[in-house]
């Protein structure tokens, strides 16, 4: 209804939200991907990049290297907990 009103960035936001809420759901998805035809907008994976995983030393020591400028980004709290919970993991013999 928005899209038909003419209100086009509401109408992204609500297929958005709705994707969000039910990204496991068809319709949701097909909403948003006939929102973007429509409005020939192309939808595409944001590019994530991946840092480097912890490596091991001979000893199996290991030492974690965080990039300091990933820490002014959105998700650098995330990447600086996830090789730490990774390795404590693996550690306590789960693989």
């Amino acid at each position: 209804m928005l899209s038909k009103k003419g209100d086009q960035k509401l109408a992204q936001n609500k297929f958005i939200d709705a994707v969000i809420a039910e990204p496991y759901s068809k319709s949701p998805w097909l909403g948003m991907k006939q929102w973007a035809e429509a409005n020939h907008v192309r939808m595409a994976s944001p590019p994530i990049t991946l840092p480097a995983p912890p490596e091991p030393d001979a000893k199996g020591n290991l030492d974690i290297n965080i990039d300091p400028a990933s820490l002014n980004t959105p998700t650098g709290s995330a990447w600086m907990l996830h090789p730490t919970l990774t390795m404590e993991w693996r550690s306590a013999g789960f693989c």
